[in-house]
């Protein structure tokens, strides 16, 4: 729960670890909850390891963020995240204002779900029928 309110949450898996242990994060869908209500949140920017939301986050409440159509790594393991929410300005032309005086809280190396290993089928080769992919 953040410790105050901000406008943006800037989701990031760790860089820091080899290539094989990030997620694809480019076509990810955000789905939102405040203490268990629905809330909006807005994929605003992406990048492969990136999603910026905006979502109004306020002081002390619980919220949980489902992140879904990910490419997991291609090694299974613990996925490390840097969570960081930031108040935006009213008006704004790009994202420049993604700076340490607009930022309120940040949690780093947060330990995410242990993820699976990656699969890729090669379609031609299978013996199911289309509908399954």
């Amino acid at each position: 729960s953040p410790s105050q309110a901000a406008d943006a949450l800037l989701m990031t898996t760790d860089t820091n670890r080899a290539e094989d242990l990030l997620f694809d994060l480019y076509m990810a869908q955000v789905t939102a909850t405040e203490n268990t209500d629905p809330l909006q949140a807005l994929v605003i920017q992406r990048n492969n390891i990136t999603l910026i939301l905006q979502v109004v986050l306020r002081q002390g409440s619980s919220y949980v963020f489902t992140v879904t159509d990910v490419y997991n790594p291609t090694h299974p393991g613990i996925a490390m995240w840097t969570l960081t929410t930031y108040v935006m300005p009213a008006v704004f032309t790009d994202f420049t204002w993604l700076t340490a005086t607009n930022r309120r809280d940040t949690s780093n190396n947060l330990a995410g779900p242990v993820t699976v290993t990656r699969m890729e089928l090669d379609t031609s080769l299978s013996l199911l029928s289309d509908p399954f992919f």
